[in-house]
């Protein structure tokens, strides 16, 4: 059943992040500084899955290429709080 959608697009946007980058990324941050970037809930989902860091980078990637056309991309800032995907 298809249902109506009534929001508009003003922008779209593509991301592509190298999983390696990401990888290096998770593997030297703690918790806490992950949670810079991702939800708890994201954080939960990704450590669960078979391949961690494939499902940050994809996760990482659908916070860019959302947030770069609505200028609310992840950022690291220590007052921010990150928004999530899931």
């Amino acid at each position: 059943m298809l249902h109506e959608c009534t929001a508009t697009i003003k922008a779209l946007g593509l991301d592509i992040v190298p999983i390696a980058s990401i990888a290096r990324l998770v593997d030297r941050c703690d918790r806490e500084t992950l949670n810079l970037l991702f939800t708890s809930r994201e954080i939960d989902h990704c450590q669960s899955a078979s391949n961690p860091h494939q499902y940050y980078a994809v996760c990482f990637a659908a916070k860019e290429a959302v947030g770069k056309p609505a200028d609310t991309a992840p950022k690291a800032t220590p007052t921010a709080k990150p928004s999530g995907i899931l």
